[in-house]
């Protein structure tokens, strides 16, 4: 479990320290090792999990992430969290 959400966070770019990209990354692990361990394999509610986290504090906050790997565009999550 631990090498597959190592990989899927290569798909979730790192930001410099201290920023919001970061603690989204962060998020996103944290959710998906809950999913997983819950029998719930799907990468793009735990993504949208971790946005939801960071947009608490920072309510302009925008992910990224390769879309083409999650199968879902910006704009599609972004809609999600409205």
């Amino acid at each position: 479990m631990d090498a597959m959400i190592k990989e899927e966070l290569k798909y979730i770019p790192k930001s410099r320290p201290g920023f919001k990209q970061n603690i989204s990354r962060v998020a996103y692990s944290s959710n998906r090792q809950h999913h997983l361990t819950k029998g719930i394999d799907d990468r793009v509610q735990s993504l949208l999990i971790a946005a939801r986290e960071c947009r608490k504090d920072d309510p302009d906050f925008t992910p990224t992430f390769d879309e083409a790997y999650f199968r879902v565009t910006l704009k599609e999550l972004l809609q999600r969290l409205e």
